[in-house]
């Protein structure tokens, strides 16, 4: 299987990968880790004429936590989330959603900033992202601008990305995943609404805003947290657990499938 040909650019800053993509319009294609676009090409479902392959532009790797957030480079690779010690420690969520990931050849090739771009509802970060309550840091023409998870992803391969975009960096804030939510579905809320929320609470030292959690626990039926942390963790740090878990009707660790299927089972017999 072979693609068909295409004219390959090798930008060496955002400036002129964003100049490029402008030029060359629906034509043109980024290339980041490939993992997903050049199988594609393969198979002819691809059939871009322009490359533009931005892994020589300094600046977009890296695991870093700053200004409140945690910060990914877009072309961090998959393999950098699995090794890190910042994220096994302190995001232990994020870290489990890259050990599953592919295999370790897709891994050591794969990209953050590439996995989210293609936007594939089956894919693990995705979701992960949304989770966490992400937002997405992309260059344009305009300058750069912040796109909250949610609004990112328009639809199943689709995304707010226009032509001339790249996708910079991830980084995220679960208080304002609560506002979000609130904004957007707090009256689907009422008394037969179990909310069931899955994480680890760490804030990266943003406003927590549980004020949300309470008016979600006085409309729902029940509120659940399901945290992948070990409970002697809660609280410390940037976890805000103990502003959130007076507003949970259940709150529970939940590591493993065996401390998953014994919640199951108490919700279950209730």
């Amino acid at each position: 299987m072979i693609p068909a040909a295409f004219e390959y650019h090798a930008p060496t800053s955002i400036a002129e990968a964003i100049g490029l993509l402008a030029q060359l319009g629906d034509d043109a294609k980024v290339l980041s880790g490939g993992q997903s676009l050049i199988p594609l090409m393969k198979l002819r479902l691809a059939n871009p004429r322009h490359l533009v392959d931005i892994n020589g532009i300094p600046g977009l790797t890296g695991i870093s936590e700053a200004d409140g957030f945690l910060r990914i480079g877009a072309l961090t690779r998959e393999s950098e989330l699995e090794e890190s010690d910042l994220i096994r420690t302190r995001y232990p969520l994020l870290h489990d959603t890259s050990k599953v990931i592919a295999d370790p050849v897709v891994r050591n090739l794969a990209t953050v900033g590439g996995n989210l771009a293609h936007a594939d509802p089956a894919n693990d970060h995705p979701a992960t992202m949304l989770a966490m309550g992400a937002e997405v840091v992309a260059a344009g023409r305009g300058g750069e601008r912040r796109i909250p998870i949610e609004a990112f992803f328009t639809g199943p391969f689709e995304t707010a990305l226009r032509g001339d975009v790249i996708n910079v960096y991830a980084h995220s804030d679960f208080g304002r995943a609560f506002k979000a939510f609130h904004r957007d579905h707090i009256a689907a809320v009422n008394k037969r609404t179990t909310v069931i929320v899955l994480g680890d609470a760490r804030n990266n030292y943003n406003l927590p805003h549980d004020w949300v959690l309470k008016e979600i626990r006085q409309r729902a039926k029940q509120l659940i947290w399901l945290n992948p942390e070990n409970r002697m963790t809660w609280g410390f740090g940037d976890s805000e657990m103990d502003h959130y878990a007076p507003h949970c009707s259940l709150v529970e660790e939940c590591r493993n499938l065996g401390q998953l299927y014994r919640v199951i089972d108490r919700l279950v017999a209730a």
